[in-house]
């Protein structure tokens, strides 16, 4: 899966080779795959790309367009000239941090994905402008690292729950680092939601099946893929240049959040 999108299950790919297009779907990002994709154009195998979370250090963007090649980007970094699909990242954010504050939080720490990555920058400065405008403190310490994986989540509830004062709430740059921090409580023995409530971001269908099932904030991946695919198509076809799109998210409350105990100790 990618770090911040999934379109494996949105039938893109199926819909491209309907319309008898070869789309490449561009999801890594190391010196080798480029060299990869530079060969699999040169060769003449592919139409158009969809970059998947393109990196800041990233330069495949810039590679395709220097080669003129029809591409556009979701959740990346905007590019000039580059038609890009992406959420609504700070209200996203806000969504879940406004739904812990509601139900009584006031010690709410975040677990953060990759910092070369557009949406992780973007979902911690809404972190850090919510406690602000809440007039919460930010603690350099209630926020840790998860790189977007699993077992960077698990490891880094376990340094959050470690700390001499706990957050009694976490949320999650995505639903993979929720799940792993859900995990990480099981293997301190601290019960979700009565002592630490736990939300993600990307509305997954694993967070549904988390133990307990996670409250998330749902980001419309099959819309983002299908308009990607349309406006690529559009760029091969040589027709109107599409518009730069952000779509809304919405917040899915599960089993995985509630009120604050009285004391967490």
């Amino acid at each position: 899966m990618s770090p911040v999108v999934n379109l494996s299950g949105n039938g893109v790919p199926t819909e491209a080779g309907r319309l008898h297009q070869d789309i490449l779907l561009f999801t890594r990002y190391r010196e080798t795959d480029q060299d990869e994709m530079l060969s699999t154009i040169l060769d003449g195998r592919v139409d158009g790309v969809i970059f998947i979370a393109p990196f800041f250090t990233a330069k495949t963007v810039e590679l395709a367009t220097s080669l003129h090649l029809p591409c556009v980007t979701i959740s990346g970094a905007p590019l000039d000239g580059v038609t890009s699909f992406s959420i609504h990242n700070e209200t996203g954010m806000s969504k879940a941090l406004e739904h812990l504050y509601s139900l009584g939080h006031r010690r709410i720490a975040h677990i953060a994905g990759r910092l070369d990555m557009q949406d992780s920058l973007l979902r911690l400065q809404a972190y850090r402008s919510f406690l602000h405008d809440k007039k919460l403190m930010y603690r350099d310490e209630w926020v840790a690292k998860g790189q977007f994986l699993i077992e960077g989540g698990r490891k880094a509830m376990h340094e959050l729950m470690n700390l001499p004062l706990r957050p009694t709430a976490v949320a999650c740059a995505n639903d993979e680092m929720a799940i792993g921090a859900i995990l990480a409580t099981h293997d301190l023995g601290i019960k979700v939601p009565d002592v630490v409530s736990i939300t993600g971001f990307d509305g997954s269908p694993e967070s549904a099946y988390a133990y307990p099932p996670l409250t998330t904030v749902r980001q419309p991946t099959g819309e983002l893929g299908q308009a990607a695919l349309r406006a690529v198509i559009s760029l091969i076809e040589g027709l109107e240049t599409p518009e730069t799109t952000i779509f809304e998210t919405d917040l899915i409350v599960r089993e995985s959040t509630c009120h604050p105990m009285e004391e967490i100790k």
